[in-house]
């Protein structure tokens, strides 16, 4: 979260960390960046830690949590 944050921290207008849930972040973010985000984000999370077997993210999109539909990145 530190190297997402160090990313975010001087773009309010297009992105913000709302919430923290286990191992979920929530970002809003402008519709139109969206991807460009998600291209930013899910290999930070990716690379965060290294052990001996892969660490996986996802992104996901949507009006709300219950919508929320895979971003193919």
């Amino acid at each position: 979260m530190i190297n997402i944050f160090k990313e975010i921290q001087d773009k309010p207008e297009e992105i913000k960390m709302l919430l923290q849930v286990h191992d979920e972040l929530v970002f809003e973010v402008e519709e139109d960046k969206v991807e460009k985000w998600a291209k930013k984000l899910v290999p930070l999370m990716e690379d965060a830690i290294k052990i001996s077997v892969p660490v996986r993210a996802e992104a996901k999109v949507g009006d709300n949590w219950g919508e929320m539909e895979p971003l193919k990145i």
